[in-house]
């Protein structure tokens, strides 16, 4: 599996990204962190922004800033692409190095 990480500028960045991803690489955005591959979810214990459902599983498709959206080819999962939020071009460089911690 290839796992594919950008920091954008902002939240239209990452929407724009991700409406690519969807329309021209046949990718999904992951609705629960059970979804992803097991590396992530190191990963996701470093936000406190997954809302929990009442059976406790972690939510990921929730929209809150600056929380990563995670995509994946559904059929082969073969490809993870996340795509994190900087806030603003000037924090890019600061996003990457908390995000990879």
């Amino acid at each position: 599996m290839r796992h594919i990480y950008l920091v954008v500028e902002g939240v239209h960045d990452a929407a724009f990204i991700g409406r690519l991803l969807t329309k021209q690489a046949a990718m999904a955005q992951v609705q629960e962190a059970k979804q992803l591959p097991e590396g992530w979810q190191t990963f996701l214990d470093n936000f406190k922004w997954p809302t929990r459902t009442p059976k406790g599983e972690r939510l990921i498709s929730r929209l809150a800033v600056p929380a990563p959206l995670f995509y994946c080819r559904p059929k082969t999962m073969d490809l993870t692409v996340v795509v994190s939020n900087a806030e603003g071009i000037e924090k890019i460089a600061a996003r990457m190095e908390s995000d990879v911690e």
